[in-house]
């Protein structure tokens, strides 16, 4: 049985809200519910558990991505994540704002969420990084550091993750569009 651990301690300091970006309200739920929705929703999953910050006491999954990095990564001996191909054209800036070149994308991908780790390794790899003073920004990163090679699993391009809030309204937008998608037709 798998059980999903959701993260929902962050501050929200990138978003710059006073609420953490987890409790903000999209489309009448807060961000939260959606995680959970989505990852609850699968079969395979048998609980979740929410980890919070000491003081409280993302994103627009879809089923079939899901499906898959459970497939695939119960498969793999390290693991898999959700991550979608870079299809912009990606520059790196210089110190003065000026481009320094333009980066080729080619195996370039964007992590997405869910990621699918065991445990024990996991929780070795993140201990590693917090012990060297290493600020991991996902969870494949920290298992990265321990020379792991978690695979990745194409996901949907409209699993979001807000960040900041001009992703806010894309969010709903993308709710309202799948609950509209969802709804079946009347017909008069």
């Amino acid at each position: 049985m798998i059980w999903a651990i959701v993260p929902a301690a962050g501050r929200g300091t990138r978003f710059g809200s006073e609420t953490p970006k987890q409790y903000l309200d999209i489309a009448g739920l807060p961000l939260i519910a959606y995680s959970l929705r989505a990852v609850l929703a699968h079969p395979s999953v048998g609980g979740a558990m929410v980890v919070l910050a000491p003081a409280d006491a993302g994103p627009h999954l879809r089923a079939a991505d899901l499906e898959r990095l459970l497939d695939l990564g119960r498969g793999d001996p390290v693991g898999a994540i959700l991550a979608a191909p870079v299809r912009d054209t990606l520059k790196r800036a210089g110190g003065d704002g000026g481009i320094d070149t333009t980066e080729p994308r080619e195996r370039l991908w964007r992590a997405l969420t869910p990621q699918l780790f065991r445990r024990f390794q996991l929780t070795r790899a993140l201990e590693a990084a917090r012990d060297a003073g290493i600020a991991v920004t996902d969870e494949s990163m920290a298992m990265e550091r321990q020379g792991h090679r978690p695979l990745l699993v194409e996901g949907s391009d409209d699993n979001l993750k807000v960040t900041t809030p001009a992703d806010l309204p894309l969010a709903e937008f993308l709710l309202r569009l799948a609950r509209e998608r969802s709804m079946p037709e009347t017909r008069t």
